[in-house]
Order: structure tokens, then sequence, then C-alpha cells
């Protein structure tokens, strides 16, 4: 982990999680991802801006290590950000 990096953790009981923050992660989340990965295949729910912008690296990254990706790519808006 580099000087720039955090992790961010979640507390939720035995539903915690940490989030890492910084530069580069995106072309080093296949490796991140398969070293926390019981399986090899994952969704990635994301909305039309940001998965225009990154999806594509993600899935290469993710892809790169063995991991199956199902991406589902919603509207982007206020109207998603919500199953109600």
């Amino acid at each position: 982990m580099s000087e720039l990096e955090k992790t961010v953790r979640v507390e939720l009981g035995d539903r915690s999680y940490d989030i890492l923050i910084g530069p580069g992660l995106i072309a080093r989340a296949g490796k991140e991802i398969a070293a926390r990965l019981k399986g090899k295949r994952m969704a990635v729910i994301t909305d039309e801006n940001v998965g225009g912008r990154y999806l594509a690296d993600l899935t290469a990254s993710l892809e790169a290590e063995g991991i199956a990706v199902h991406a589902l790519t919603l509207p982007a808006g206020e109207k998603t950000k919500s199953f109600d």
C-alpha cells in the first residue's frame, strides 16, 4: 500500500468490510479482489457515468485474474439509487 492509499473500515458487526481508497486501484482491482474473493465470479453494478469511465478497465483487471464478470449498467440519476 502506498502513502496515498487509505483503508476505511465500515463497521456493520458481522457484515463489516474495508474500502480501499487511492490512485491506481482500478488497474490493481483484479489482484486485490482475487485475494479476497471466495469464488471466481462477481457482479459489478454501476451507472452509465461511472461505468463509461471505469468499467472496461475494471473488467479487464478482474478478467486478467481469472474472475468472470457480469456487469449491470443502470441509467444515471436519482431514480436508480434506490430499489424503492
